[in-house]
């Protein structure tokens, strides 16, 4: 079967060419990736989700993998679809939704779209199910940045809620809620980040008592899958280096594209402010990634949202240019250095077994 990588760059990068109306290059993409989605039943993590899918399809009610994914598979088995069709509409509409998303951001949703296809897209297509709850928390954001203070945080939750019990580790975006609430009390930005640093220290140094409060607030079922992400894959020093960095630099970015006046208008301001704030918030992150490299996908869930504000605030006929260590450099140019950065960082450092699982496809 055609590689996994040039068929994504390949494919995608000729509908970006040949169809112009964002609109019809986003649907036929998707359309063509659900067909992917469909034919790969050999991609990593299939086998295991295939295994849960066909036991739960034999009257197993075990809730390991989230009492959402359950009844997600549940309902799966009793329309009598195979493992095959019910991850790919799940794809499907997850896909969707984070491009309705994408395109209530930015008006330049297809570049965006498309950097997301690059990554963090090739892994979500693996990772099924966090990719369905994270579009769920995204969309559920998109609201809660497009209503006012109280609807939009109970929107945000009606979401948020669904993508927990998909998958738990997307309980950690209940951040967001409070991001309203920051801005009503008029916190600043900066006394915020540096309060998050303070806090990301103490966390870290306190980690054990981090795990308990897991073991609290989780379900007793759960508790196997904390041992799993606290006893596998630790983080190395030098990998929370270059992820602190990393997030440090989009950090950096949100904050100066904030700055700029280009294609600003009161419509992309309060997104680009509600965007710069979760950004900080993710931050948190940083004490989750020391325990387990597994939380790294906490920030790569939120990157779309980057992706989307930066073609918001930049069109494509304007760039803007910052002096950054004596050289002029486009935010464009810095934010495209950033991805690859991250995804090599990711890749090389964290999970090479995805990298080798794709090229094996």
């Amino acid at each position: 079967m055609t590689n996994l990588l040039i068929f994504l760059i390949v494919i995608l990068t000729s509908f970006a060419y040949i169809f112009t109306k964002r609109k019809l290059f986003i649907t036929i993409t998707i359309i063509v990736l659900g067909v992917f989605c469909y034919l790969n039943t050999d991609l990593p993590d299939d086998a295991n989700y295939k295994t849960f899918y066909d036991s739960v399809g034999k009257g197993d009610n075990n809730e390991f993998l989230g009492i959402g994914w359950l009844y997600l598979s549940k309902i799966g088995n009793c329309i009598g679809l195979s493992y095959e069709a019910f991850k790919s509409i799940i794809y499907v509409f997850a896909l969707s939704l984070l491009a309705i998303s994408i395109n209530l951001i930015s008006r330049q949703s297809q570049p965006a779209f498309l950097l997301y296809l690059i990554f963090p897209g090739l892994l979500d297509v693996i990772q099924i199910r966090f990719f369905l709850a994270s579009s769920l928390m995204i969309f559920g954001f998109v609201l809660l940045v497009k209503m006012k203070e109280i609807p939009g945080i109970i929107s945000y939750l009606l979401f948020l809620i669904p993508a927990i019990l998909i998958h738990n580790s997307t309980l950690f975006f209940i951040l967001f809620a409070f991001i309203p609430l920051i801005f009503k009390f008029k916190f600043r930005f900066k006394n915020l980040v540096i309060l998050i640093i303070i806090a990301d220290i103490l966390i870290i140094v306190l980690s054990k008592y981090l795990v308990s409060l897991l073991y609290f607030v989780l379900p007793e079922i759960q508790a196997s899958r904390i041992e799993a992400y606290v006893n596998g894959d630790t983080t190395s020093l030098l990998g929370m280096i270059l992820y602190s960095a990393f997030m440090l630099g989009e950090l950096v970015l949100v904050y100066y594209l904030s700055k700029t006046k280009a294609s600003y208008s009161k419509n992309n301001g309060r997104s680009i402010r509600y965007v710069l704030y979760a950004n900080a918030l993710l931050l948190l992150s940083l004490p989750f990634v020391y325990l387990s490299s597994d939380f790294l996908r906490l920030q790569r869930a939120f990157l779309v949202m980057n992706y989307a504000i930066t073609y918001a605030l930049i069109s494509r006929n304007h760039t803007v240019t910052k002096n950054i260590f004596g050289f002029q450099l486009s935010l464009k140019t810095v934010s495209y250095i950033g991805i690859i950065a991250y995804f090599i960082v990711f890749i090389l450092i964290f999970n090479n077994s995805v990298f080798f699982g794709l090229f094996s496809i």
